[in-house]
């Protein structure tokens, strides 16, 4: 039985004990929190104990952090030197070096750490993905708005879309162009050197939208609407696979601990590519010019 500690008991804690608990051969043993309340209410949903960092680390063979983003790292970084499995919430941290240095400290001691970019999960985009494995992608667009949100607009939500562009692609991806400011981004990549992404993002809009539009080398036009798992190419429909994403994460997750396979999900270094093209746009969008070139 693999014991897995939960680091948060805000929003993303909750939802990802729950998909754990769901998990065979899994028990959540402890729930890690600041606020008391929170973490007791969580431990008694999953049957858990409140615990402490140290008591935590001690307990577990692997952990989920879904804690605020500048605490990722410090407990990434205890977490892997305690031995164990780590499962961290996007973005993996703040800076690329410090999310290269987590990958290192993984690798070293042959340690899973992955992120938590769950929108790979995303029964459209997995369907997607599988689709084009040998009719590459040239061409992406994705559309992303919040009501509200926390946390640099590039930061906390357009860098699942940069990450996407990356696993979509298959390729390195490199930034062309930002511009917008602390409600509304609009990035554009560069995939393979010469094909294009298109990302725009807005904060505080009136309604949730996550959509994806790709345009593969055969010309095949594929449509996604993420928020139904829904996707069509050509204006077919297409199947998906019937699986939430949480859960087919935490999947992948166990996977890996048990088979060392990380296939499928997003390692630190993918991680770590999304925070520098997150962070490279918000350096262009804190730029006075209208328009920006990367």
């Amino acid at each position: 039985m693999l014991r897995v500690s939960i680091f948060g008991a805000g929003v993303m804690g909750r939802r990802h004990a729950r998909v754990f608990a769901l998990c065979e051969s899994v028990r959540v043993v402890g729930v890690v929190d600041m606020d008391t309340l929170a973490a007791q209410s969580l431990a008694s949903l999953i049957g858990g104990t409140v615990m402490s960092t140290r008591e935590a680390l001690a307990s577990s063979d692997a952990v989920v952090i879904a804690t605020p983003t500048d605490t990722h790292a410090a407990l990434a970084s205890l977490s892997l030197e305690a031995g164990l499995a780590v499962l961290v919430e996007k973005p993996i941290c703040t800076t690329t070096d410090r999310a290269h240095q987590l990958a290192q400290t993984a690798k070293s001691n042959a340690l899973v750490l992955a992120t938590g970019h769950s929108e790979r999960f995303n029964p459209a985009v997995r369907a997607l993905f599988a689709a084009t494995e040998s009719d590459p992608i040239l061409w992406l667009k994705t559309s992303r708005s919040m009501p509200t949100s926390r946390g640099p607009i590039t930061l906390n939500l357009a860098v699942h879309d940069l990450d996407l562009a990356r696993f979509l692609s298959r390729s390195r991806v490199e930034l062309a162009f930002a511009r917008g400011d602390s409600d509304r981004v609009t990035i554009g990549t560069t995939l393979r050197g010469a094909s294009f992404g298109d990302h725009a993002v807005w904060q505080r809009a009136p309604a949730r939208t996550r959509t994806l539009s790709a345009e593969t080398a055969s010309g095949a036009i594929y449509q996604a609407d993420l928020l139904t798992s829904r996707l069509t190419e050509n204006g077919r429909w297409l199947a998906v696979p019937d699986e939430e994403p949480l859960l087919a994460q935490a999947h992948a997750f166990l996977h890996a601990v048990a088979t060392g396979d990380m296939s499928s999900l997003a390692t630190a270094e993918d991680a770590a590519a999304a925070v520098r093209l997150a962070l490279e746009a918000e350096a262009l969008c804190l730029q006075p010019s209208e328009c920006l070139e990367a």
